[in-house]
């Protein structure tokens, strides 16, 4: 039994060191793959077909690195193979803000919450467009809104802030 347990050793620890060293090609073969989202998600489009899921969060991806254009393209691709597309239309809405184009983030915010009315990320972005457009008093209603719903951000706190602000009972009170 002895001589039995020497040979099955023998042949385990090649056999586990062999593994060991298969797993670790494997990893280092993987890592570029895994190096950041856009990376990761690239990745997950080159090895997939019709990623709905792949293209919204290559679509955040690109928008958090700032790349508009890219989002964009993505978020729509997303939308356009996705039944529910309304994450990808609150991600166009955020390219539209990041842009600038408050107008159309606004009424991309407005379509997400038409169909997701408790929507936490819509209802309160909508609230800060509509605060950067100059729009305080609905962005006052629309951020009140989201805030007694869910739990509030800090930037929806702080555009409720700025939304009071702007309103004309703190201008009189500002100017006495």
């Amino acid at each position: 039994e002895l001589l039995e347990r020497l040979r099955a050793r023998r042949f385990a620890v090649p056999a586990a060191v062999s593994a060991l060293a298969a797993l670790a090609i494997v990893t280092w073969l993987q890592l570029p793959h895994w190096r950041d989202s856009i990376a990761l998600f690239e990745h997950a489009l080159a090895v997939t077909e019709r990623n709905a899921v792949a293209h919204l969060q290559l679509g955040s991806a690109y928008l958090a690195a700032g790349d508009a254009d890219a989002a964009e393209r993505h978020y729509a691709q997303s939308a356009a193979i996705d039944p529910n597309p309304i994450p990808a239309q609150l991600g166009l809405a955020d390219v539209r803000m990041q842009r600038g184009d408050l107008v159309g983030a606004i009424t991309g915010y407005q379509t997400v919450l038409r169909a997701r009315p408790d929507d936490p990320l819509a209802s309160g972005r909508y609230g800060v467009a509509l605060l950067r457009a100059g729009r305080a008093e609905q962005a006052r209603v629309a951020l009140e809104r989201s805030i007694a719903a869910h739990a509030g951000s800090p930037t929806q706190y702080a555009a409720l802030a700025d939304a009071y602000a702007a309103s004309p009972e703190a201008r009189k009170w500002w100017d006495s």
